[in-house]
């Protein structure tokens, strides 16, 4: 039997330059917007006072968030601010400001409500194996592609593994309901044709 024998470490090798510790990277600054210090007042006793609504925001040494929540308001999920209330006259001012966090809520919001076909189908909570149906159809119809298609394997696999309970209707029904669509459509154009013949 042989012994174990235990080798021993170069402790200077391994602790070299090329072994020493990984810098944190720092995040870039965004370059379109002013930096978030020209916003403040200098720091007295690690607090800055808003030179536009004159309130006194505390800070680290490490980190300004403080005072970015100050000036673009909060993200916190149900305490969306506006800012600072004042920020209207720094822009006024000429101080390039990012959008507040109201504003971006606004505008998701806005987006929202634009009337995309995601948005129509997205308020939908329980899941109905027709309408996932109509929509395959719709599509088929939307991208010229054949009725036999609807059968494909992988397609099925692909709804089935997103929705277990989803199975697609056969070709026989896809080429129904999209004739039921084209009628649909066709009596839609002749009734605007009757109300507006100049058209």
């Amino acid at each position: 039997m042989e012994s174990c024998q235990s080798q021993g470490i170069d402790l200077i090798q391994d602790s070299d330059q090329e072994n020493s510790k990984a810098k944190r990277k720092r995040q870039r600054r965004n370059q379109e917007f002013d930096d978030v210090r020209d916003f403040f007042s200098a720091p007295f006793h690690r607090k800055d006072v808003c030179k536009w609504c004159l309130k006194e925001v505390r800070v680290s040494a490490t980190s300004f968030s403080n005072l970015r929540t100050h000036r673009d308001g909060s993200h916190q999920i149900g305490r969306i601010s506006q800012g600072c209330p004042k920020c209207h006259e720094a822009i006024n001012a000429g101080a390039k400001l990012p959008p507040t966090a109201l504003d971006e809520e606004r505008i998701k919001k806005d987006d929202r409500k634009a009337g995309t076909i995601t948005h129509h189908f997205a308020p939908v909570e329980k899941f109905d194996n027709v309408v996932l149906n109509k929509i395959v159809t719709l599509w088929l119809l939307r991208q010229s592609i054949p009725w036999n298609r609807v059968e494909d394997e992988y397609l099925q696999a692909a709804f089935h593994y997103g929705q277990a309970g989803a199975s697609l209707f056969k070709r026989k029904w896809a080429a129904d309901s999209a004739k039921m669509v084209y009628l649909d459509l066709q009596d839609a154009m002749l009734k605007r044709l009757k109300v507006c013949p100049v058209c």
